[in-house]
């Protein structure tokens, strides 16, 4: 059992500025909060929640580089 890539890697990114920065253990707090609030915030939800609210509520531009398959959101209520 280990934690899904969806909430490593944020916690991973921060810990690693931070560590770079000198601040090893802020760097370890913030991750471990940010670890926790994620799975709070995913508990009860599916597996692709953060990928899902991140596509309906992200700008165009930003959806259309990041989610290359899909429609911009703006067009989503548009297909059939």
């Amino acid at each position: 059992m280990g934690f899904p890539a969806d909430e490593v890697i944020p916690a991973l990114i921060v810990f690693g500025v931070l560590f770079a920065a000198g601040y090893m253990l802020t760097g370890m707090l913030f991750s471990g909060v940010i670890t926790l609030g994620l799975r709070t915030i995913k508990q009860g939800q599916g597996n692709n929640f953060l990928r899902l609210t991140a596509y309906w509520f992200s700008p165009a531009s930003l959806s259309k580089s990041v989610f290359k398959h899909t429609p911009p959101p703006c067009d989503k209520y548009w297909l059939n």
